[in-house]
Parts: C-alpha cells; sequence; structure tokens
C-alpha cells in the first residue's frame, strides 16, 4: 500500500516533491518514481531523489520526450534516518512541460512504514 505524491508545474519549470522527515528514527521508503516530458528536453533532463536534501540517492538522465519510472523492488528505496526526501524532475527547456510522481510505501493503515512507534 502507498500514498501517491505529484507535481505537474508549468512549462519550463522544475517538478519537485518534498516529503517532510518521519522523526528522529523515521526512514522515508519510496516504492516507484515515474516522470515524463511532453517534448524533448533541452538538454537531458536529470531526474534526482535527495536525502537528506542536499545529498543525492538517486539520479538519473532523461533525453528524450516520454515516461520514464523505476520500481524500487523488496523493502523500497529508503532514505537518510531522520532526514526528509526531496525528489525533482528538472525542467525541460521552453515550451516543455514536466511532471513527478512517487509513491510512498504505508502500512495498512496509511501510516508512512519505517516511522517509529510513538512518533
Amino acid at each position: 500500500m502507498g500514498k501517491g505524491l505529484n507535481n505537474s508545474p508549468a512549462s519550463n519549470t522544475a517538478a519537485v516533491i518534498n516529503i517532510g522527515s518521519l522523526g528522529e528514527n523515521g526512514v522515508i521508503e519510496l516504492e516507484h518514481l515515474t516522470w515524463s516530458y511532453d517534448g524533448v528536453p533541452a538538454s537531458p533532463a536529470n531526474i534526482k531523489i535527495e536525502s537528506p536534501v542536499g545529498t543525492v540517492i538517486y539520479s538519473v538522465d532523461e533525453p528524450s520526450a516520454g515516461i520514464g519510472f523505476d520500481h524500487f523492488s523488496g523493502s523500497g528505496l529508503a532514505g537518510a534516518v531522520g532526514a526528509a526526501m526531496r525528489i525533482t524532475a528538472a525542467a525541460g527547456g521552453s515550451g516543455v512541460t514536466c511532471k513527478v510522481n512517487v509513491i510512498q510505501r504505508m502500512d495498512s493503515q496509511g501510516v508512512p512504514l519505517n516511522k517509529p512507534a510513538g512518533a
């Protein structure tokens, strides 16, 4: 079970999703990442995940229009303990719109996985 988060900004604007920290011992986990560009990016557009913000834990360059995705099997892609997470799909250039979507891992009650009890 997961919680979907997305961002679809205006043309030539980076799509950014920020997920706040789950507390001192919490770990944000992602199940799935999807991005798209409605035209060819001016240069290969970078899709990255940072946790903590400023530390890249995932990065891929998208050179073409269309949809790209990554499914993080098993326990998912985990961020740093106690840290927030930022997912960014770089701006595609003039007239190009991008979108980014992630699924954050949750338990059956909709609580983020690995969140410490009582936090």
